[in-house]
């Protein structure tokens, strides 16, 4: 099935089976998936992908329990935080205690993005609070993918460990490195005569590896993975693939010179 470009895919765990047929009516431009306790949701999770998580904190464990527990919705939103892409999935908390209750307040400690009030004490009906709940997000990813455009990256090489990082974010030891410690004498070289990196060959960069052109490749591509994934955990936005590595067919490698400053670890203990 397929959906318009504005569908969000939506978890409602909910074992209020009147509340998930009036949230399926409200929301039916949206792609709606129900979880009635803690198995089924922890079993959809793994299995598919959503954008927000309309998330009941009293909830049955599983078909056979029949005493829902508040403690059951705190597990399944630490479980999503700690393992289910922690900075993009969005959690809105359903409870039906005042906004002002601790319960509301641990969940937004624990990092529930909103929440709303079963009991209708809160101003903006579940439709329009999820919207904006999403118009937010948007906003909020367009800031970080400006910042991180804007953003230059430290490369702190330690020649005593053999290692390099990235930001303070991610490290590199082994080929990863030698890639990059190649890559950095060609730019320092460079950036001391005034003039622009130039771009490494590729079989330059295998001789100095003593590996061949493909496995290079997979270097590059392993180190960029790598660097994407460590940047959405922590920041929430990754980097193009070009902003610290820049490739053209035929020249090869070099760091790029817009984005990337170099530094040498000279510590006791780098």
């Amino acid at each position: 099935m397929s959906f318009p470009l504005d569908t969000k895919r939506i978890l409602v765990i909910e074992d209020d089976p009147g509340l998930c047929d009036l949230i399926d009516a409200q929301m039916a431009q949206h792609a709606i998936t129900r979880a009635p306790h803690q198995r089924a949701a922890y079993e959809v999770l793994d299995q598919q992908a959503f954008d927000l998580v309309l998330l009941d904190l009293k909830l049955p464990v599983d078909e056979r329990d029949i005493d829902p527990h508040p403690r059951v919705g705190f597990d399944i939103l630490e479980s999503i935080r700690r393992n289910h892409h922690p900075n993009r999935l969005l959690v809105v908390v359903m409870t039906a205690h005042e906004g002002t209750s601790e319960t509301t307040k641990r969940a937004l400690q624990m990092g529930a993005t909103d929440y709303w009030n079963k009991d209708g004490s809160y101003s903006e009906d579940l439709p329009t609070l999820v919207e904006r709940v999403f118009a937010e997000h948007e906003a909020k990813r367009q800031r970080a993918a400006e910042q991180m455009e804007a953003r230059r990256h430290r490369l702190d090489f330690s020649r005593r460990r053999q290692r390099v990082s990235v930001d303070g974010l991610v490290s590199f030891s082994g080929r990863p490195h030698q890639l990059l410690a190649v890559l950095r004498d060609s730019f320092l070289e460079a950036m001391k005569e005034g003039g622009n990196p130039p771009f490494v060959p590729l079989q330059k960069v295998a001789d100095a590896l003593d590996v061949d052109q493909d496995y290079v490749r997979k270097i590059v591509e392993r180190v960029r993975k790598r660097i994407a994934a460590e940047f959405e955990k922590r920041l929430g936005f990754a980097p193009s693939p070009g902003a610290l590595i820049e490739s053209k067919q035929w020249k090869g490698y070099r760091l790029n010179p817009d984005k990337v400053d170099i530094a040498d670890v000279k510590t006791a203990g780098g």
